[in-house]
C-alpha cells in the first residue's frame, strides 16, 4: 500500500469546491448580474453531474469496485470526469471513502456527523487517512478494501497527474470560452456536484430521520428512506449500502446490466 502521505491531495480541492467556488460565483453575480435560467440549468447540471459522476462513477464503480471496467481509455475518461464532481481523484476518493465504511461512526471515520457535529457541513474539516489507519485488524480489512484502487495502473496515472487536471479547467475554460462560462457551467455546477454529498452524510447523525436496517456494519447508524433523499436517489438505501452484505439495489442494477459489457 503507497504511504498515506503520497494519497492525500496536496491541495484540498473538495473543500475548494465547496466553499470557494461558491463565494466566487456570487461575487461575480453580485458584480456583473445574474441569469435565473442559466443559474437554475447549471444546477440541474451540477445535480444531475453529482448523481452520475460521483454516485455511480467514482462512489460505486471505482471506490467499491462494484463492477470491473475493462476499457483501459473508458476508465481513464471516467476518472478524469469524476475527478471534478468531487476535487480529487478516484483512488484518493476511494480510499477515503473505504476509510468511512471501514471506521463508520467511529473517532477515526473520515466524516462523522456524531463526532465532528456542524464542522462535518465542511470538508475543510474532514478527516484525511493515516499511515495508522493501515494497521491493526480493522487495518487489514482497510487495505483488502483498497487494493484494487491502488494497483490499478490507470487510476494510479490520474492520481500522479490530479492536480494538474484540477487546475486545467480554471485556466482553459476562461481562455477559450470566457469567465462567464467558467462560473456559471463549471465552478457553480461543480459546487453543486461537491455539496450533493452532504445529505448521506449528515444522514448518520439522524438529524434527516431514516430507518436503519437490521444487518448494519459495526458501529455505523446509515439510514434509508432519509430526508432529502431525492437529492441522491441511488443513495436513498444508505443504511443497505453499510449493511454486512453492501449491496444496494443501485449495486444489484450495475451489476445486472453492466457487469461484463463495459
Amino acid at each position: 500500500m503507497p504511504s498515506a502521505k503520497y494519497l492525500k491531495p496536496p491541495i484540498p480541492f473538495t473543500a475548494i469546491h465547496q466553499t470557494i467556488y461558491p463565494l466566487v460565483c456570487i461575487v461575480y453575480w453580485y458584480t456583473y448580474g445574474i441569469d435565473w435560467t442559466t443559474f437554475a440549468l447549471a444546477t440541474i447540471f451540477g445535480w444531475a453531474y453529482f448523481n452520475l459522476f460521483t454516485e455511480i462513477v467514482i462512489h460505486r464503480i471505482f471506490a467499491h469496485n462494484t463492477i470491473t471496467l475493462k476499457n483501459n481509455i473508458l476508465k481513464g475518461l471516467l476518472g478524469i470526469l469524476s475527478m471534478y464532481g468531487v476535487g480529487t481523484a478516484p483512488a484518493s476518493f476511494g480510499i477515503m471513502h473505504q476509510k468511512h465504511h471501514v471506521y463508520a461512526d467511529t473517532d477515526r471515520d473520515t466524516h462523522s456527523p456524531n463526532h465532528l457535529g456542524l464542522k462535518v457541513l465542511s470538508f475543510f474539516f474532514h478527516k484525511k487517512f493515516e499511515d495508522r489507519d493501515f494497521e491493526g485488524r480493522a487495518g487489514m480489512k482497510f487495505m483488502a478494501l483498497s487494493r484494487h484502487l491502488v494497483t490499478d495502473n490507470t487510476l494510479m496515472f490520474i492520481q500522479k497527474v490530479s492536480l494538474p487536471l484540477l487546475i486545467l479547467p480554471l485556466l482553459v475554460i476562461p481562455y477559450f470560452f470566457g469567465i462567464d462560462v467558467l462560473i456559471n457551467w463549471y465552478m457553480w455546477p461543480m459546487a453543486v456536484s461537491v455539496n450533493c454529498l452532504l445529505p448521506p452524510i449528515l444522514n448518520h447523525s439522524g438529524w434527516l430521520g431514516g430507518t436503519i436496517p437490521e444487518k448494519q456494519t459495526f458501529t455505523a447508524h446509515a439510514r434509508n428512506n432519509f430526508l432529502g433523499n431525492w437529492i441522491n436517489p441511488f443513495a436513498r438505501n444508505h443504511g443497505t449500502h453499510h449493511s454486512v452484505l453492501w449491496k444496494d439495489k443501485t449495486d444489484e442494477f450495475l451489476i445486472k446490466y453492466f457487469k461484463d459489457r463495459i
